[in-house]
């Protein structure tokens, strides 16, 4: 089996991991060969441990694998939707320990007390400002990676680092290989990068020869002023320019990555300026989603290093940056997520209109009285979030994703996707009968069942609903197919 480590670190670490979770969730696959199984083993390092955004994805991480257990524990594994597995092997759900933080200064970090020489405390002095010493790292580095650098240092004498490379090695390690997801403009996630890759190429094991791959993340947000925060956005292009000369000297040029993925956005949205803690949840963005893309494009590449090892660079663009639904990004990206993110907000809709414990429905029959209800909460919750993330990333001024209308009435369900218009039949097409959109969906599970056997188990159930869904999408909506 194929497997993937993702190093998610900071809240655009899992940011991105939110997206990923979600095009796994609707059936994209990190894989492009015909019965090859991945496992995508996340890990997220941020010592921010409150932040909203880490709070939601770790949340919605734990869904998405409660539905796949439950789906696959009736002996279905070519799943359609959740086909993916993810594995948590922090222990902790999906986070890092980092001791130490919660509560104290850099200051008391670096133990400048009795402790200390004088001589030592001097060179502290000299080398952080008061500012930097007296920083409450309870919330992070707020922006500063001179500090974060030090402190992330500690995960590798974790636990969770231990568990980790000792998981690297075991099994067939040539199946095995590492993306790393940090932003360059920060603190956590600038310091946290390089800090890492030189831990994992200085490996006296194999790991120093795996494949790895790294997202950094450009500038693709301001922050509105805030005198009570220690971040100011205005200093992110110049931390950029630093970091990239950084990166070019000690990590392109030394062939230390294999494939090395730049995105951002030169019309950055303005956020809330927050320090930290719940406050700190930015809403999904496109860049995010762009991000995850990159993680799946990695994946596809094979898990071999290259021979001889050079960097690759890659960026993101798109056909029509002004009009961002699914034919703004190219042909086989529309391919790839047109259909799978088109069921998903469909198989919701239906939820939300249909009672799958009550309806007589005939392709609920054999099931109905063992559906887990547990099993219905958990993919109705899961599909909730999902709507809520389509939902964010089409509420920026600027690079607004809107491939679906999520207001559309369930009346006319199908004609939900922006570039993708039914066109409403004349008079004489109006008397010609036939079911549509509910009570289409209906029929069409009703017929798969009726043609492939009537689920028994929840993971049947999952992938009868999903490939009504998807079929739907083709023969209704007419969206592209990758097959």
């Amino acid at each position: 089996m194929k497997e993937i480590y993702v190093l998610a670190i900071g809240g655009s670490g899992a940011r991105i991991l939110r997206s990923l979770v979600m095009l796994l969730a609707a059936g994209v696959e990190l894989t492009e060969k015909e019965n090859e199984q991945v496992k995508l083993i996340p890990i997220i390092i941020d010592p921010d441990e409150g932040a909203g955004n880490l709070t939601e994805t770790t949340k919605l991480l734990k869904l998405y694998s409660q539905i796949r257990a439950a789906a696959v524990a009736g002996n279905v594994e070519d799943l359609t939707t959740f086909s993916t597995q993810i594995e948590d092997i922090t222990d902790a759900d999906y986070k890092v320990k980092l001791d130490n933080i919660s509560g104290g200064s850099f200051r008391d970090y670096l133990d400048l007390g009795v402790g200390m020489s004088e001589e030592s405390r001097a060179l502290m002095s000299s080398l952080f400002s008061k500012d930097n010493l007296d920083l409450d790292m309870t919330v992070g580095f707020k922006g500063n990676p001179n500090i974060g650098s030090i402190v992330l240092g500690q995960f590798e004498s974790s636990q969770t680092y231990q568990t980790f490379m000792k998981s690297l090695q075991d099994g067939d390690t040539s199946e095995k290989s590492i993306f790393i997801i940090s932003s360059i403009f920060g603190g956590t996630g600038a310091s946290g990068f390089p800090t890492l890759l030189k831990s994992l190429r200085s490996s006296q094991t194999v790991v120093k020869d795996m494949r790895i791959g790294a997202l950094s993340l450009l500038p693709y947000f301001a922050l509105k002023s805030n005198p009570d925060s220690a971040i100011d956005s205005a200093a992110f292009y110049a931390k950029t320019r630093a970091a990239l000369s950084y990166y070019k000297e000690n990590i392109l040029n030394n062939n230390n990555i294999d494939d090395f993925y730049l995105i951002g956005d030169k019309a950055p949205n303005t956020y809330d300026n927050s320090d930290g803690g719940q406050s700190q949840r930015n809403k999904a963005h496109f860049v995010e989603l762009a991000g995850a893309l990159s993680i799946v494009h990695f994946a596809r590449q094979g898990a071999m290093r290259p021979n001889p090892a050079v960097a690759q660079m890659y960026e993101y663009g798109l056909s029509k940056p002004d009009a961002l639904g699914f034919k703004a990004l190219g042909d086989k990206t529309e391919r790839d997520l047109a259909i799978p993110l088109t069921s998903l907000y469909l198989m919701h809709r239906f939820l939300e209109n249909s009672d799958v414990a009550k309806d007589q429905d005939p392709w609920l029959k054999s099931i109905q009285s063992n559906l887990d209800g547990g099993f219905v909460d958990d993919l109705f919750d899961f599909l909730g979030e999902y709507e809520k993330w389509l939902g964010e990333l089409s509420e920026h001024t600027s690079r607004s994703f809107t491939p679906l209308k999520l207001d559309q009435s369930v009346e006319d369900l199908f004609n939900c996707v922006s570039d993708y218009p039914i066109e409403k039949k004349g008079f004489f097409g109006s008397l010609i009968p036939g079911k549509k959109n509910i009570a289409l969906y209906r029929d069409r599970l009703n017929r798969l069942a009726k043609e492939q056997g009537e689920p028994t188990t929840e993971g049947e159930f999952l992938n009868l609903f999903s490939d009504a869904s998807y079929l739907l999408c083709e023969s209704e909506i007419k969206l592209p197919s990758k097959h």
